[in-house]
């Protein structure tokens, strides 16, 4: 309680306070704070509306250190969201980014999301663009993305979301939804791989430290038909060695990698994907197959499963693009002209 005396004895003029006697003998220190009812009633006069009125006259309006200072006083009063709010936008102004996001995530412990509304949410998350910056603010947000309460305000704030605020965080969402969420997603393609861009711009060690459900969503994703190579390369080349290399997953997303460097006729680095899954998992009969047709002889981009036909027209063939087995129709010399 006397820490609050001291903070309404500083403050006293900038808040503007109307107090009785009994309340100016406590604020100025000639009165012990042992009365209950007094004391609530004295903190009680520290609302939202005063607070709000203070920093918004001067000197503290134009002041922003020390409008800071002043509300991390007041919100040890108060938890309106408003004035929460208020330091936070105060303090990524006048402290260092480390400060700002340990207050940052002290304060969010102390929001009600279900009765936070649009335009508060828009504040807190024009304060988290702003504090965090790179792979800190996908790191902050899908920890935020965790609580069920947060993700419902955020969805029902999504269209009023301010411009620069939706750019940054619709896309995370999408891809949080569609990795963490037993929910459909339509986001178009292009949202998803600016997320997964977010995303994947963290360090390796980060990547690599992710759960094991995360990183599996991850190289998933990546290795969609409408994502850009750039990312599905960065995705494999970090994530896929960190999976354990004798698990049916493993298996999967290497096939998967194999069969997208297939249909962009990068034999060789398919070739390596291959080879690096046939030392993990010898004998794995997709992985033999592929590496075969890719040794075998070639018409275009059909690998020859066998001898050509001594009697009819057709002969095994593996298509690389499409990954599966087809048939080749023969002709004899004289008569290939007539068939192309």
């Amino acid at each position: 309680m006397k820490e609050h005396l001291f903070f309404l004895r500083r403050y006293k003029e900038a808040l503007r306070l109307k107090l009785n006697a009994a309340e100016d003998l406590l604020v100025n220190g000639q009165r012990e704070p042992r009365e209950r009812g007094v004391c609530r009633h004295l903190l009680g006069k520290v609302d939202r509306a005063v607070i709000e009125q203070a920093i918004s006259r001067e000197p503290l309006r134009s002041d922003a250190a020390a409008r800071a200072h002043m509300l991390a006083g007041a919100i040890r009063l108060t938890a309106d969201v408003g004035v929460l709010l208020a330091y936070l936008e105060a303090l990524a102004h006048v402290r260092s980014r480390a400060e700002a996001a340990q207050a940052f995530a002290e304060v969010v412990q102390r929001i009600d999301f279900a009765a936070l509304s649009s335009t508060r949410l828009g504040r807190l998350l024009q304060v988290l663009t702003t504090t965090f910056v790179d792979h800190e603010r996908v790191q902050v947000l899908f920890s935020l993305l965790a609580s069920g309460a947060f993700r419902q305000a955020l969805d029902a704030a999504a269209p009023d979301l301010p411009p620069e605020v939706a750019e940054v965080v619709t896309p995370l969402r999408a891809v949080h939804r569609r990795l963490l969420e037993a929910e459909p997603d339509a986001a178009p393609p292009a949202i998803l791989a600016t997320g997964l861009e977010q995303v994947l711009s963290a360090p390796d060690p980060v990547l690599r430290g992710y759960a094991e459900p995360l990183r599996v969503g991850l190289l998933e994703l990546a290795l969609g038909p409408a994502v850009p190579a750039a990312l599905a390369d960065r995705a494999v080349g970090v994530l896929l060695s960190t999976l354990p290399r004798s698990g049916d997953t493993y298996a999967h997303l290497a096939l998967r990698r194999s069969a997208q460097l297939l249909a962009h006729h990068s034999d060789d680095r398919a070739r390596g994907v291959l080879e690096e899954l046939r030392r993990a998992q010898p004998g794995l009969r997709a992985g033999e197959r592929w590496l075969a047709a890719l040794d075998g002889r070639r018409l275009g981009r059909v690998a020859l499963t066998g001898e050509l036909p001594a009697r009819g027209r057709l002969a095994p063939g593996f298509w690389l693009d499409g990954q599966r087995p087809v048939w080749v129709r023969t002709a004899s010399t004289p008569a290939a002209e007539r068939l192309a």
